[in-house]
C-alpha cells in the first residue's frame, strides 16, 4: 500500500499472514480495529514511515505496517 503524508488511516483488522509477535506489538501500542494514526512523514529511500497514534509517534517499516487491514 502507499502511504501518504498527512493522511488518517483507519485499522479494520489484521492480516491473516500477520506473526503472532508482530501483532501482539501492534496491540500494545494500541493498534487495534477501530483506532486510527496519521503520518506524519516518509523517509525517502528507507521504507519507512513515521506515524502518530493518539497515544505515541513510532516509525514502522512499509512492510510492517501493510499487515494491517486500514480504511
Amino acid at each position: 500500500m502507499e502511504f501518504t503524508s498527512g493522511r488518517t488511516y483507519t485499522i479494520t483488522g489484521f492480516s491473516p499472514k500477520i506473526t503472532s509477535g508482530l501483532e501482539r506489538d501492534f496491540i500494545a501500542r494500541g493498534m487495534i480495529a477501530g483506532s486510527s494514526f496519521k503520518v506524519t512523514r516518509l523517509l525517502d529511500g528507507a521504507d519507512l514511515v513515521e506515524i502518530q497514534t493518539f497515544r505515541i509517534k513510532l516509525t514502522l517499516s512499509k512492510t510492517d505496517l501493510n499487515f494491517l487491514i486500514l480504511n
